[in-house]
């Protein structure tokens, strides 16, 4: 999996589909997993080999589901606009073809605007006279689909064989496809298709929490530290970091024991001098960054130097222009806390939390060394 995940760091990919996964029931998603994606994973339920999986991204809107009567998994976006199938044929098996044939009825190809169906059919396209190749292309055609792999997508010994189909509903879709290298420990080609197509994201929903430092309850801090942290004192720890994460479980469970959290969505409050030249002057900046991510050419990686160069001198003017405003508005002590108070959400003072006790902790975590 390092190699998938360094080849998704390099660049963005939609949805990652992979045959032949291996996976059991031993295989843990922590293993496996990628950030940013969804795993979606058929596993074969008897013997060892097959099975397939689907990597989606997060930010596309998708109702993913798997069918049991193969091994085959799908995922669909929630307003019909894409159906993508990997599906993985094993090596001698004949019996398949009304099988797909009918998981393909039951998925009502029609109800989608795109459909992709991909993987590892294990039937050579490039002997296309062969029965096999004339029945699974046949079976295709029924249902409207073309394939767009035209070059080798598997070389063993003295053989060449396209055993990596990708089958499309429009071909007009398909910006480009193309065959690289195999990855780390498989024997066939990738294959990378693009799309001409884009389907309407979810815009991520970040949450995250904050203390309601109101409604603490300081006193019973006070109290289950002095508890705590004399237990601290006591413990022989000879390691430095060991010693801090202890007084740290213990101080933070402490305070979530006694400070209310409340999760929040949405952005983080902006800063009051982001105005809306200097906005402008960021949003040009992220689209030349993207451009030029896609299209690579020394021009508009020039562009998106310049503009990153001017949004972040906005940035700067625009932050010097605010607190020299705001200095000239201050006179007295009185004016400097009123406007401290107006910017921030913390209206009260919170008292010292055993301020000896602190220190004493700290000072076990420096000053315990084994003894010799």
């Amino acid at each position: 999996m390092d190699d998938v995940r360094a080849a998704v760091a390099l660049g963005r990919f939609d949805i990652l589909a992979f045959t032949e996964t291996w996976f059991d029931t031993g295989t843990r998603p922590c293993e496996i997993s990628i950030p940013s994606y969804t795993l979606l994973r058929r596993d074969r339920g008897d013997g060892r080999g097959g099975g397939v999986c689907l990597f989606i991204h997060d930010s596309l809107p998708v109702v993913s589901q798997s069918m049991d009567q193969s091994e085959l998994a799908t995922v669909r976006t929630s307003q019909g606009l894409l159906l993508v199938v990997v599906y993985y044929r094993p090596p001698g098996v004949t019996s398949y073809l009304n099988q797909l044939e009918s998981a393909l009825h039951n998925l009502d190809l029609a109800n989608y605007k795109k459909v992709i169906i991909l993987g590892d059919f294990n039937i050579d396209l490039l002997q296309s006279s062969k029965a096999a190749c004339v029945d699974l292309v046949g079976v295709m055609s029924a249902f409207g689909l073309s394939q767009v792999v035209a070059s080798i997508t598997r070389m063993y010994a003295n053989t060449s064989t396209l055993l990596d189909h990708v089958y499309v509903s429009e071909p007009s879709m398909v910006n480009s496809c193309k065959v690289h290298p195999p990855l780390q420990g498989s024997d066939h080609n990738s294959v990378l298709v693009n799309f001409s197509f884009e389907i309407p994201r979810s815009p991520p929903v970040t949450t995250r929490k904050v203390w309601l430092h109101k409604r603490a309850d300081f006193e019973a801090i006070n109290d289950d530290l002095s508890t705590a942290l004399p237990v601290v004192d006591e413990l022989t720890i000879s390691d430095i970091d060991g010693a801090w994460n202890e007084f740290q479980r213990l101080f933070l469970s402490t305070l979530k024991r006694h400070i209310p959290q409340r999760s929040m969505s949405g952005k983080k409050k902006q800063v009051p001098w982001l105005t809306a030249l200097v906005l402008r002057c960021i949003s040009k900046r992220n689209a030349a960054r993207k451009l030029a991510k896609r299209k690579d050419t020394p021009s508009l990686r020039q562009r998106f130097r310049c503009l990153r160069n001017k949004a972040v001198e906005a940035v700067r003017a625009a932050k010097r222009a605010f607190f020299k405003l705001l200095s000239s508005k201050i006179s007295t002590t009185k004016d400097f806390w009123r406007i401290y108070h107006s910017s921030t959400s913390v209206q009260q003072q919170i008292p010292s939390i055993l301020s000896r006790g602190v220190t004493t902790a700290v000072g076990v975590a420096l000053a315990r060394p084994e003894a010799p």
